[in-house]
């Protein structure tokens, strides 16, 4: 089953289970989605669904900053726990660094096409480019 599968299914268990805040984020998400999805003429990949939750996760973690009351800060605390499910576990610098040194290759341009390729969605981009840096 796709991620995207995954969080239209959740979605209904929300709905059942009269989980507001998680039926509204995720009714969001699979808006979101769908609407990529139409404008760029592709399906939804697992990378993408990642990509966006983790841009909603950010957003709400900005928007933290600024909640009037602790009902908003709980609300955006609780979205951001339902959003988690989506996002797989970063890897560590040290992580990266092994990977890296496996691949043998000193082309940056390499290191960070084969990263994209085969663990995408898996590390921070900028964290991946600096380590990158050090063996180019």
């Amino acid at each position: 089953m796709s991620l995207f599968e995954q969080v239209k299914k959740d979605r209904v268990k929300a709905r059942i289970a009269k989980d507001a805040v998680a039926t509204s984020v995720l009714t969001t998400l699979v808006g979101e989605l769908e609407g990529l999805a139409k404008r760029t003429n592709t399906g939804v990949s697992d990378a993408t669904v990642v990509q966006i939750c983790k841009k909603f996760i950010e957003n709400n973690e900005a928007t933290l900053q600024f909640a009037i009351t602790t009902e908003a800060a709980d609300e955006l605390k609780s979205e951001n726990v339902t959003l988690a499910k989506y996002v797989p576990v970063q890897l560590t610098a040290d992580e990266l660094r092994a990977i890296i040194a496996a691949m043998g290759t000193d082309n940056k341009g390499l290191i960070m096409k084969n990263l994209k390729a085969n663990h995408a969605g898996l590390y921070d981009g900028a964290v991946a480019s600096k380590i990158a840096a050090e063996f180019a």
